[in-house]
């Protein structure tokens, strides 16, 4: 619970907050993990329906004051060892489970009564956590054990765990005058209450939006669309957007469907406001910390090491990609000039799509629908597992699942999953030479009202080994999306999967002693990288052939293949571009300071000579990720992990997808140490060496140059 990072995760998962309240001792603290806290019970997977927003602020009460207790026995410590000190800090996970099941309860079925208990929890935690941090006596405590002789006889991992944490107090300014650590702790809570207003306009702005086709006689490229009618009216729906910018024949439709998307997280859920004032506390942040700016502060403990070497790796990709992205737009800049017979005809955001899609099927033709009919989700879907299963030695089963209403106290047959939500679907991950229960995830594949826009890995609960003192406790966690879990799957649906059900081996293998090195703690550049390898997975044909049925025929994967080369010239740039925006945004905030933030998302498309198009879009009014989660500063971690991600897959190429050496291997070395040790000396471990970009531009077609020219540009 007291780990840097197992905080920050809290707040990624769940960036709620309201006004500070100080625990009130409800009940005593063993009560915590009998039938009557199902908020607080590890002996099993969740019982959903037990858990209320009512239940919720008893529990919390409750681990809340536990949590104290600890912390006032860490005060009366005299001599310190690594038991009564760091010890006491790396195991109790109580107050974070309850958090992330919350989490998973208030994005997937969100309600005002929700919304209220979860801001309530999260004032609470966020004051206990603040108070922790900044308390000058265990502070003393600590930095006396951390000096002892026997914290040099530690074994390397824990020695790695007490530098983390004494970095963790810095980083919340125990150093500082007393003045400045309450103002501190006065930013943390108000970005939390930001996060959450953040995250709250967008969700009901996203459920709010719609379009009046009415106007429009010509829809021709969706006329087989099913939209809503409303009287006279036809409307569209956010989820349908996407589908008439690439397909509507009509510009002026599309024209009008893309200015009309701008106005998400605008009046009347207006996200400016929000993101002018979380900039300014994040600058202030790190300017009370001694930090130059907010990126400086983010990219400190990165495995890039500082937003300067970030910046730098940005650039030097663009300036390897840039020419074939500008010969791509230009591709699409003439077909739009033949189609309108028009040679000066200009590309404008709503064409990128629509054009990419006419080019698509004259130059990489490729039937969509044709090859997710080899995908049938109910036979993928224990495919995919088994080779899993082939690569690192476990299985995967799914389990029957029942669905009772909260509050409701219906009885569950035993063997059976409590689930949130109809549909949703359990599964048990088992190591296959023991049989170890190694833990249990999730998927909610439903898209209903309340439910949080996306697709992501949720951990549930963190577990731990077994030890000489106590069993084995099992990893939960979840996957949730709008993506089919049953029917059909495209080719877009099995690569996110594939890269969900990364982060979901990510925490089941993990094998660290204590739950404050898990995986949740490696530095923010390096989480995706097993994610972003296991989705390479799903464009292998090797793959696509064992786990299709009926058997994709040899044209179609051919088609698969050249339909992937054709739109990577699109894709490969965006995530630098946004990595950039994000860069620039956070590292020069006094140069945009006062401005609205549609105008800084324009200086900065114009400052750093990027093309403004839908493939390049970044907007910051329903950034999520940037503004409600722990990517802020670091949102260059998708684009560098998917090229330590395509370096280290050249090794399962090598030496076969699904080896089980290599699987042992990256298993080993990586999957299951957590957060043991530094992620470069983990690559390293796995690789033999640092990361290199190679890989990454020769599967793009690109020749690597080892120096760009100083004045070299973006464009």
């Amino acid at each position: 619970m007291i780990l840097r990072s197992l905080f920050s995760v809290v707040l990624v998962l769940l960036p709620l907050h309201a006004e500070p309240t100080v625990p009130a001792p409800v009940r005593q603290a063993e009560t915590a993990t009998s039938e009557d806290h199902p908020f607080l019970d590890n002996s099993g997977p969740p019982r959903w329906s037990k858990m209320t927003p009512e239940q919720l602020r008893i529990d919390s009460e409750i681990a809340l004051q536990a949590a104290m207790d600890k912390l006032r026995v860490i005060e009366q410590v005299t001599e310190p060892t690594y038991d009564n000190t760091f010890g006491k800090l790396a195991n109790d996970m109580t107050m974070v489970n309850t958090v992330m099941r919350t989490s998973l309860l208030s994005s997937t079925c969100d309600s005002p009564e929700w919304r209220t208990a979860t801001q309530e929890l999260l004032a609470r935690f966020t004051t206990f956590d603040t108070a922790f941090w900044q308390n000058e006596t265990i502070w003393k405590i600590m930095q006396q054990a951390a000096a002892s002789e026997w914290a040099k006889t530690l074994p390397p991992h824990r020695r790695y765990f007490i530098q983390e944490v004494i970095q963790r107090f810095r980083m919340e300014g125990i150093d500082l005058p007393p003045a400045r650590r309450a103002r501190l702790s006065a930013i943390k809570q108000e970005l939390t209450d930001l996060a959450q207003q953040f995250s709250a306009n967008l969700i009901d702005s996203r459920r709010e939006w719609q379009f009046d086709l009415t106007p429009y006689a010509d829809l021709g490229g969706i006329e087989t669309l099913h939209f809503e009618q409303e009287g006279n009216r036809r409307l569209a729906r956010l989820d349908q957007a996407s589908v008439i910018l690439h397909f509507a024949d009509d510009e002026k439709l599309r024209e009008a469907v893309w200015r009309t998307m701008k106005t998400l997280g605008k009046t009347p859920h207006d996200n400016g406001p929000v993101i002018e004032r979380i900039l300014t506390l994040r600058h202030e942040r790190a300017s009370i910390l001694g930090y130059e700016s907010y990126a400086d502060l983010a990219t400190s403990r990165s495995m890039l090491g500082s937003s300067e070497a970030a910046e730098r790796h940005i650039r030097f990709m663009l300036h390897h990609l840039t020419p074939q992205h500008e010969a791509a737009l230009e591709n699409l800049r003439k077909a739009k000039a033949a189609h309108t017979h028009n040679a000066a005809a200009i590309l404008q955001p709503w064409d990128t799509g629509y054009y990419t899609v006419r080019l698509a099927r004259d130059e990489a033709p490729f039937n969509g629908y044709e090859f997710s009919r080899h995908l049938p989700a109910r036979y993928v879907f224990p495919r995919i597992f088994a080779i899993f299963s082939e690569l690192y030695g476990i299985t995967i089963t799914e389990c029957p699942t029942a669905f009772a209403e909260p509050g409701s106290h219906t009885a569950i047959l035993p063997g059976t999953a409590e689930v949130w939500a109809p549909g949703v679907r359990y599964y048990e991950v088992r190591d296959k030479e023991t049989g170890t229960h190694l833990g249990s995830f999730y998927i909610d594949g439903d898209p209903r009202p309340g439910k949080k826009p996306g697709t992501w890995a949720q951990p549930i609960s963190i577990g731990k080994p077994a030890s000489p003192r106590s069993p084995r406790i099992p990893h939960y966690a979840a996957i949730t999306t709008s993506l089919p879990s049953s029917g059909t799957l495209a080719s877009t649906d099995l690569i996110a999967y594939f890269h969900e059900f990364g982060h979901i081996l990510h925490q089941m293998l993990e094998e660290v002693e204590f739950p404050g090195l898990n995986n949740c703690a490696l530095e923010p550049d390096f989480r995706e990288f097993p994610s972003i390898l296991h989705e390479k997975l799903a464009r292998e044909p090797e793959i696509l052939a064992r786990i299709s049925q009926p058997a994709i025929p040899e044209e179609l994967f051919a088609a698969f293949a050249a339909n992937n080369r054709f739109f990577q010239a699109y894709d490969a740039i965006v995530p630098y571009h946004q990595a950039l925006i994000d860069l620039e945004l956070h590292r020069h905030y006094a140069q945009y300071t006062g401005k609205d933030i549609d105008t800084v998302e324009q200086e900065i498309i114009r400052k750093n000579s990027l093309p403004s198009t839908a493939f390049n879009s970044c907007p910051l009014r329903t950034n999520l990720h940037i503004f409600a989660n722990f990517y802020a500063g670091v949102y260059y971690t998708y684009a560098w992990n998917d090229m330590l991600a395509e370096d280290a897959f050249s090794h399962f190429r090598e030496k076969g997808l699904t080896n089980p050496e290599t699987g042992d291997e990256f298993r080993r070395t990586i999957l299951s140490q957590g957060s043991s040790k530094p992620a470069a000396e983990l690559y390293r471990n796995f690789m033999g060496r640092d990361p290199k970009p190679d890989a990454l531009l020769h599967s793009l077609g690109i020749k690597p140059q080892k120096e760009i020219p100083s004045d070299a540009k973006t464009r």
